[in-house]
């Protein structure tokens, strides 16, 4: 296997949170709203813009229609349970 070294450097801490999730698919979101209604701090990183990626693809069906679902509610929901969307 190959490997590579990286130089040192200095990455600064933007939070600090209790959980991170990485990934606002269904799974995301859904580990993301359980830990936050636990009380833990939670941070939700998506790749992609919320409404374009991960989360948004759940909305279509077959490859071609959209769904009935508007990701700004599931935005509101995580939100208001207080996880922290990057």
């Amino acid at each position: 296997m190959k490997s590579f070294c990286e130089p040192t450097r200095e990455i600064p801490v933007l939070d600090e949170v209790d959980v991170l999730v990485v990934g606002a698919g269904p799974a995301g979101c859904g580990a993301a709203l359980a830990a936050a209604r636990q009380g833990m701090k939670t941070l939700l990183v998506e790749q992609f813009n919320f409404r374009v990626g991960t989360a948004a693809a759940v909305a279509v069906q077959d490859g071609v229609r959209p769904r009935d679902v508007d990701v700004s509610k599931v935005q509101e929901r995580l939100r208001a349970a207080g996880v922290t969307l990057a």
